[in-house]
Formats: structure tokens, C-alpha cells, sequence
């Protein structure tokens, strides 16, 4: 591991953001920055010159999501200081385990729908179309992004089962699978989900 010949941890954080900048969306680059720019304006220490006790002290004053976030951005932006590999971890950051159960709402039996429930949402529309639009929501998943993304092309129908093909990034896709089912309140309507 052979660290970055610029001392300054301003200049260290822009080639660090310039680099990652065709693998991140704007938000999280945003992120990034944001966040390792706290970090080190809070710690006042050359990069070179972190440890393993200030990185901890400093996720120490930190909440659960934001910690778990901040230990990914760290990890990753050592690696990239150190010029390690993708399965090598510099010492400084190597101990940082994330726990994404952390990053999870908690969820109750009240967050979770009951199917009467789901039955009035559905029968609040007489519009099929808006009925089907709901349904969408419901058996796949799906956020409001990438049900706004679907193009007519990306849902199918194929043996009896509709497939939606939900845009991740630009070159994933990731397919969703819904069985028609009269019995089920979130399945009555596929024939309308395909336009």
C-alpha cells in the first residue's frame, strides 16, 4: 500500500471525488463529499496521519444510519488513499464492520398493509388504469422512480405472467415477475398494467 504523494487533505478529497465520479450518481457523490469533508475538517489530521482511534472516536459521535454510512465512505476512501486492491482494506479502516440492519427502519405489524386495507386503497379509483397503477406499486415493489421510468416496452406478458423490467442504472435491469391471481386484491388487474 503506497499512499497519495499530495499532502493536502483538500486535494487528496477533489482527486478522491474526481475519481469516483463516473461510478456514483450526483447524490451520492454530493455524499461523499460532504460527509469526508466533515470528517476531516473535524479530525484536523493530514490523511496520512489518521488511525484507527480517530476514525473511531469519530463515528463514535455519530448516529446509527449516518455511522453506517460514514464507515462505507471511510473504507472506501482509504482504499483509494492507500491504493489497494478491491478485496484489500488499508489497516486504518480495516476493523470498520458495516452493519446494514442498522441503515433498515425498524418495522412494525402497523407498517404493513392488511389485505382489507389494501382492498380500499385499490377500490378508492373506479379507473381501471389507476387501480392497476396501484397494484404496481404493491406487488412489485417497485419506488416512484422506476415505475415513473417504465417505457411501454418494459412490461411483458409472457406464459400468463406479466414481467416488469425496472431500470436500475443504465445498463441493469432488474425483473419482476406477477402472477395474475382473482383471488388476490393486488393481481386482479395485469391485462392493464400492459399498455
Amino acid at each position: 500500500m503506497v499512499e497519495k504523494k499530495i499532502e493536502s487533505n483538500e486535494d487528496n478529497l477533489e482527486n478522491f471525488i474526481i475519481s469516483v465520479t463516473n461510478k456514483y450518481q450526483p447524490n451520492t457523490i454530493k455524499s461523499y463529499h460532504s460527509l469526508l469533508s466533515t470528517f476531516s475538517n473535524t479530525v484536523a489530521k493530514p490523511f496520512k496521519d489518521i488511525t484507527r482511534g480517530d476514525i473511531d472516536r469519530y463515528i463514535a459521535t455519530l448516529k446509527p444510519p449516518t455511522a453506517e454510512i460514514m464507515k462505507s465512505k471511510l473504507r472506501a476512501f482509504f482504499k483509494w488513499f492507500y491504493n489497494c486492491d478491491k478485496k484489500t482494506l488499508p489497516n486504518v479502516v480495516s476493523h470498520l464492520e458495516s452493519n446494514k440492519k442498522a441503515l433498515e427502519p425498524k418495522k412494525t405489524d402497523a407498517d404493513v398493509l392488511a389485505p382489507e386495507e389494501i382492498e380500499k386503497l385499490i377500490n378508492v379509483h373506479a379507473n381501471v388504469a389507476y387501480k392497476a397503477l396501484i397494484e404496481t406499486f404493491i406487488v412489485t415493489g417497485a419506488r416512484c422512480n422506476e415505475i415513473r421510468n417504465l417505457n411501454v416496452g418494459d412490461v411483458k406478458e409472457e406464459d400468463g405472467i406479466i414481467w416488469f423490467n425496472f431500470r436500475v442504472s443504465k445498463t441493469k435491469m432488474r425483473k419482476v415477475p406477477v402472477y395474475p391471481n382473482a383471488d388476490n386484491p393486488v393481481a386482479r388487474y395485469p391485462k392493464y398494467m400492459i399498455m
